[in-house]
């Protein structure tokens, strides 16, 4: 599998101008200009023609990336598309945004801001420009995750300098949610099962119980644990067979798969790298068949892939920059950032590391990728 191994700035668009034989200014008039017919038929096309500019700013055909940026001064939600270097701003100046995450249909998109020193979750429509506030409370929320029918939000819910514990909203009106676990230890790396029935999450250091991943049914009672240890970032494969984590079991930061059978641990985990670097924040494609995943092994943090088993080890990005952020696209695209020409910029590859594209050119910093 041949490694793509520069960077490619995607190109420009073209416009392509049409000729003109009537008077500047001049237009033909139309068949149902005049009648009350013709003007319903007008206001038909008009509604349509708004629907077609926001349907195709919406995610749901994995051609719509929003990511975070400081480029006017302050963080904010920003819209781009490959193939294009057109650049929208979802959000209005003067909020303070970050994190931002595609609903599953793509017509929204929920993220943090703080524009009164603490941060909560707003949620905005694409092709609106106001956004809607769901939470007001003095705690800070994190790490926002839909779930995949798109009805619920799962997050952290911060108490800066105590701890941090899972929280799902299943009403966003109400502004209300609660929280799915009940130790005294911070949990964190929460990730939805493939059919929305169960959430993995990560149990940290410092209290009761101790560390390692756990699964819950949001909607249920019932908890488990499937490893003990230092365990982090649990990544779902297809079907919800097993999950891929990254864990300090052996020293440093190395990727597992965990079978799972009956929501259970089906056998131990297996161990999937071994080097003594740091390979960390595993990505399972959505078609299963690619572990993305970042190490250090070469000197500075690059993108690798590897099938589920560990084998086919590929290095994807060669440069002396440092890459982060991995994001699959629904069609198995992967997103990252890299700050290889000086700041980071969002770029895109397929998983063999062909077809790589530049998708944000500025001397900003442009972080935090979603499709």
């Amino acid at each position: 599998m041949p490694p793509h191994t520069q960077f490619q700035r995607h190109p420009a668009l073209h416009s392509i101008a049409s000729s003109h034989t009537m008077p500047r200014g001049a237009r033909p008039q139309q068949p149902w200009e005049g009648t009350m017919a013709g003007r319903k038929l007008a206001a038909s096309l008009i509604v349509t023609l708004v629907a077609l500019f926001v349907g195709a700013a919406c995610s749901s055909d994995s051609q719509t990336i929003a990511f975070t940026s400081d480029r006017n001064g302050t963080s904010g939600i920003y819209l781009a598309s490959p193939g294009s270097e057109s650049v929208s701003s979802l959000t209005a100046p003067g909020l303070t945004a970050f994190s931002p995450r595609w609903s599953p249909d793509g017509r929204q998109v929920a993220f943090l801001a703080s524009n009164d020193g603490v941060v909560d979750i707003f949620v905005q429509e694409v092709g609106v420009t106001e956004a809607t506030r769901v939470t007001d409370t003095p705690q800070e929320e994190k790490r926002l995750r839909w779930s995949p029918d798109g009805k619920t939000l799962a997050f952290l819910v911060d108490v800066p300098g105590v701890s941090q514990h899972l929280h799902v909203m299943d009403d966003l009106k109400s502004g209300q949610s609660r929280r799915l676990t009940a130790g005294a230890a911070s949990e964190s790396d929460h990730a939805w099962s493939e059919d929305g029935k169960r959430l993995a999450f990560a149990v940290l250091e410092g209290g009761n119980p101790s560390p390692g991943l756990f699964l819950r049914n949001p909607s249920g009672v019932n908890e488990v644990r499937l490893t003990l240890g230092l365990d982090a970032a649990p990544a779902w494969g297809p079907n919800d067979g097993a999950v891929v984590f990254q864990s300090m079991r052996d020293e440093n930061d190395e990727i597992y798969r965990l079978d799972l059978r009956n929501d259970a641990p089906d056998g131990e985990p297996v161990r999937l790298t071994d080097n003594p670097a740091s390979d960390h924040s595993p990505a399972w494609s959505p078609d299963g068949k690619w572990v993305a995943f970042i190490s250090d092994r070469d000197g500075n943090q690059e993108v690798y892939v590897m099938t589920p088993d560990g084998t086919e080890l590929t290095r994807l990005s060669f440069n002396t920059a440092e890459e982060q952020d991995l994001a699959w696209s629904a069609d198995n695209r992967l997103a990252f950032v890299s700050d290889v020409n000086g700041s980071d910029d969002v770029f895109i590859m397929d998983p063999n590391g062909m077809n790589q594209e530049r998708i944000t050119l500025s001397m900003a910093q442009d972080w935090e990728p979603h499709w």
